[in-house]
C-alpha cells in the first residue's frame, strides 16, 4: 500500500498497520474521531468518551487519534486527570490512553489504562506529541491537561 504525502506540514512517522500511520495519513483535520490539538502557555483540557452508549465488546478496537502540536523549538506537557474504572489490567487490552512523548514516534507511547495513573506527568522531546484512545467496545472517558512545557509549573486545578 502506498503512503501519500498529504501537506509539507505532515511528520514523516509512517507506520503501515499502526494507529499512528492511520492518522498521519488522515487529513490534518481528521473528520470524526480526532483532530489536531495546539498547545499554548496556559494549561488547555481534553476530554475524550470512547464508544459513548456502547456496553457489548466488539471484535476489534475503536481508535482515536489526537496530535498536539506547539511552536518549534518547543517541548509539551501533558498530565493525565482521569481515566474510567475498570480497565487497569496487564497490557491494557481493553481500554487505555496511549501518550507518545519520546524521541521516536513509532515506538509504544506511555499507556495508561488505571485511575493509579492519574496525576502523572510527561513532557515530550520534541513540540509533537500524538496521542492515541482505544476502546474495546467499552465507555472509557479520558481528561488530559496539555500545554507548551515551561521550567516552572503551573499550579494545577
Amino acid at each position: 500500500m502506498a503512503v501519500q504525502r498529504l501537506c509539507a506540514r505532515t511528520v514523516d512517522f509512517r507506520i503501515p498497520g499502526t494507529a499512528l500511520n492511520a492518522f498521519v495519513q488522515a487529513d490534518m483535520e481528521p473528520s470524526g474521531c480526532g483532530k489536531v490539538l495546539t498547545a499554548t502557555t496556559s494549561f488547555q483540557f481534553f476530554e475524550h468518551v470512547g464508544q459513548k452508549n456502547a456496553s457489548v465488546e466488539s471484535n476489534g478496537y475503536a481508535m482515536c487519534n489526537y496530535w498536539i502540536e506547539a511552536p518549534a523549538g518547543s517541548k509539551i506537557e501533558v498530565v493525565l486527570d482521569y481515566f474510567s474504572r475498570g480497565f487497569s489490567n496487564d497490557g491494557c487490552v481493553h481500554a487505555a490512553v496511549e501518550i507518545k512523548t519520546e524521541n521516536d514516534k513509532r515506538l509504544t507511547g506511555y499507556r495508561f489504562c488505571g485511575r493509579e495513573s492519574i496525576g502523572t506527568s510527561l513532557t515530550s522531546t520534541h513540540n509533537i506529541a500524538p496521542i492515541i484512545t482505544y476502546s474495546d467496545g467499552r465507555e472509557a472517558i479520558t481528561e488530559l491537561r496539555y500545554r507548551i512545557a515551561s521550567d516552572t509549573p503551573e499550579i494545577s486545578k
